[in-house]
């Protein structure tokens, strides 16, 4: 390729095509804001482009030559230009597919898709062509052949959600997310946020799951493919892995727990960007936060707390040391569940000398917070790390074994490089 390379769609500001296609190939990648197909496709400076949302069908008008999944499904995310050849592929069909040899499950596994827009069509098809016999579409506004939302059962299924509902909470959903307890596994095509509440289900089940991340990466991968960026050696799981230990990791736990100091060794073990947001804080305040708890009120101090939690903190594999209190924010909780992998470092101390810790400064405040936040610790973390008085380098290590038995709940051979 020549030409410039990547992505138009609306909104695409959150996009992380740029670094999955980082991890793929050496080409430059590029976000075309406010671009549409029609002008993209008069912009001669531009070779190939992905599309996303709302563009797949005006994509798929404009192309006059199509691969088989883009015309049964009438959606194309990736157009190559070659003079008077405009060439489409869904490589979301393709995509899925290579997603769906990872979970390994046969034939015989029935399937529900939840949705039935343009995604579900793709989705339905890559089932299809893997050989899925029994598949079931669940919509809010059901056509032909398929069952509404409310009449989705409990019996055990691979589970593909193609619903946007991305922020929503699980009492917003619009069906009973324990209906999927017994579940093979679930498959989120969203990864804005990674953890939605859909795939906190899947967690809290202990099911396999795959969210957005996975399936960007399988048809980044087949893609790429097609334009002869890269060969088809790619290992699908370890691209998926270098993508992961690109997401932020946030420690919490209650003061003392070695928040700070685990955090920036880890950090500078694996190359890692580190942020302790009380330092963050106290820089911004210009005081210490002794001082300012002691002459403003924890309720002013929270309010100037909960503002450093934002978008602009969440740099490409950043290791977040957070204050001990920032979980009785309910925001922050979301925000982090959300934006990341949470880590609980979960002490056995039972008191902090520390005059700088003032509202957890005696047995009793520490106690009381203790019994206040365990519960939000335990709702808010991905991954439970008890520590019982180990040496830092004890909790590093058992910090990297919970880290990696957390990515093993992708289905795939994901591993931790030490």
């Amino acid at each position: 390729m020549k030409g410039r390379f990547g992505l138009i769609g609306d909104p695409i500001n959150h996009s992380l095509s740029p670094r999955v296609h980082q991890l793929l190939h050496h080409f430059p990648y590029e976000l075309f804001q406010g671009k549409t197909p029609e002008d993209v496709l008069h912009e001669t400076t531009i070779e190939a482009f992905n599309i996303t949302a709302p563009y797949k069908h005006q994509a798929y008008q404009l192309c006059n030559e199509l691969s088989e999944e883009a015309r049964l499904t009438e959606a194309v995310n990736l157009v190559l230009k070659q003079g008077q050849r405009v060439k489409g592929w869904n490589t979301d069909v393709e995509g899925m597919i290579l997603l769906l040899t990872t979970l390994q499950l046969p034939p015989s596994t029935p399937v529900k898709i939840l949705g039935n827009g343009a995604t579900s069509r793709s989705m339905l098809l890559a089932c299809r062509q893997f050989g899925f016999k029994k598949i079931t579409v669940y919509a809010r506004s059901p056509q032909s052949n398929e069952l509404s939302l409310q009449q989705l059962d409990d019996q055990p299924a691979l589970v593909i959600q193609t619903i946007p509902f991305g922020q929503m909470t699980a009492e917003e959903y619009p069906f009973d997310l324990s209906l999927f307890q017994h579940s093979i596994a679930m498959i989120d095509v969203t990864y804005h946020p990674l953890h939605t509440a859909f795939i906190q289900a899947a967690m809290m089940y202990r099911k396999p799951w795959h969210n957005g991340l996975s399936l960007l990466v399988a048809q980044a991968i087949k893609g790429c493919q097609h334009l002869g960026l890269i060969s088809s050696s790619v290992n699908f799981a370890s691209v998926l892995l270098a993508l992961w230990r690109t997401m932020p990791i946030w420690l919490v736990g209650l003061p003392g727990s070695g928040k700070s100091v685990i955090g920036k060794k880890f950090a500078t073990k694996y190359q890692r960007p580190f942020i302790d947001l009380d330092q963050l804080l106290e820089q911004q305040l210009g005081v210490p936060l002794a001082t300012f708890i002691q002459t403003q009120g924890e309720e002013t101090f929270r309010q100037h707390e909960a503002q450093l939690f934002k978008t602009s903190l969440l740099k490409p594999g950043v290791i977040i040391a957070t204050g001990g209190g920032c979980v009785l924010t309910t925001s922050i909780r979301a925000f982090m569940k959300q934006s990341g992998i949470v880590v609980w470092l979960d002490t056995n101390r039972t008191v902090i000398n520390d005059p700088n810790r003032p509202l957890t400064s005696t047995r009793e405040a520490f106690e009381q917070a203790r019994l206040k936040r365990t519960p939000l610790y335990e709702s808010v973390s991905h991954i439970h790390l008890t520590l019982n008085d180990q040496d830092i380098e004890a909790t590093i290590n058992a910090l990297e074994d919970a880290y990696e038995n957390y990515l093993h709940v992708f289905g795939t051979e994901l591993k931790l490089a030490r």
